[in-house]
């Protein structure tokens, strides 16, 4: 998505104080839109990153092409990009954003199928966490 053409607002006021950003207000409206979209399609307290995974507290929308990820550096908040996970296989120790747990799309619709998830070994060695024959449904390796 483009915002280049959405209007910027003056970054503060006369009396000093800072003003809303309406460009940066329209980003965000789109990324939580898009992230609800997430929340109706994975469930909200649902870890799709882990087969069996018991935490049912801590949930958070995981980008799966972030920058730090080896995604592209544009807009990269959309439903098709992103999964549900728990707070520890989002940001944990074994985790996506340890570089320890890999996301595979299984359909050109990325995120919105199917997905396998990789995990790797202390060797380096990735091995198969788990696969789905549908979104939110495991299959028995």
């Amino acid at each position: 998505m483009d915002y280049s053409g959405l209007p910027l607002a003056k970054l503060s006021r006369e009396d000093g104080r800072r003003q809303r950003d309406d460009r940066k207000a329209a980003i965000r409206a789109h990324e939580d839109a898009e992230k609800a979209k997430v929340r109706k399609r994975d469930g909200a307290c649902y870890c799709r990153l882990v087969p069996g995974c018991v935490e049912r507290h801590l949930f958070e929308t995981a980008h799966l092409d972030a920058k730090g990820m080896g995604g592209d550096h544009g807009v990269r908040t959309v439903a098709e990009l992103m999964v549900r996970g728990c707070f520890f296989h989002h940001r944990g120790n074994w985790s996506l954003h340890s570089k320890d747990l890999r996301v595979a799309y299984l359909t050109p619709e990325k995120a919105n199928g199917p997905i396998e998830v990789w995990g790797k070994a202390e060797t380096g060695e990735e091995y198969l966490v788990g696969r789905e024959s549908a979104v939110g449904v495991w299959e028995r390796d």
